[in-house]
């Protein structure tokens, strides 16, 4: 799929900007899949019955953070480039097929030698070393992206307990750090 036409593809979906939604998929799917190799790593003998099940996930998790950071370039080309936010969902894009790359692999391994190897065994704890990683850049990158849709706003009451916002508070916030929009 060429870049232009996946952007357009993840761009909005029932109306709705698509980047919004799309995120929570590795919100939720890299952490578990990384929390999940750890356990297998600690746990030889869960390997068998959930191997399958962690591929998948690591798989699902690395589309979802592509998904993600396509889908939120589309979104920055509406609103404006949050930097800092890009930067971070572009590197754990990278990091999750990182992690499906090494977990698949030691996956893999463990399937073929059924006995502890160096090979196995180094293989297996740099694919926990990246999981780690991939979990404090899932926080790092839906933090930034927080920061860059809600700022350090504080919203006048409007009597309902609700925050609200005027077109005033959104156009002070279009800048290269911010990704405000306004929703008719």
């Amino acid at each position: 799929i060429s870049g232009l036409y996946a952007s357009a593809m993840l761009d909005s979906f029932l109306g709705l900007p698509a980047h919004p939604l799309i995120v929570h998929a590795p919100v939720v799917l890299v952490p578990l899949a990384s929390l999940g190799l750890l356990v297998l790593l600690l746990r030889p003998a869960w390997r068998p019955r959930y191997a399958g099940l962690l591929l998948v996930g690591l798989v699902a998790a690395a589309l979802g953070a592509i998904a993600a950071a396509v889908s939120g370039n589309a979104f920055a080309e509406r609103v404006g480039l949050p930097v800092s936010h890009q930067s971070y969902g572009t590197v754990l894009a990278a990091v999750s097929v990182a992690l499906a790359v090494a977990g698949g692999s030691w996956l893999w391994l463990v399937r073929r030698e059924r006995e502890a190897s160096p090979r196995l065994t180094t293989l297996g704890w740099t694919a926990g070393a990246v999981s780690l990683i991939a979990i404090v850049l899932v926080g790092l990158t839906g933090h930034s992206g927080a920061t860059a849709a809600w700022g350090s706003a504080t919203p006048s009451s409007s009597g309902t307990g609700s925050p609200s916002f005027t077109l005033g508070d959104v156009a002070g916030h279009a800048t290269q750090d911010s990704c405000w929009a306004a929703v008719d």
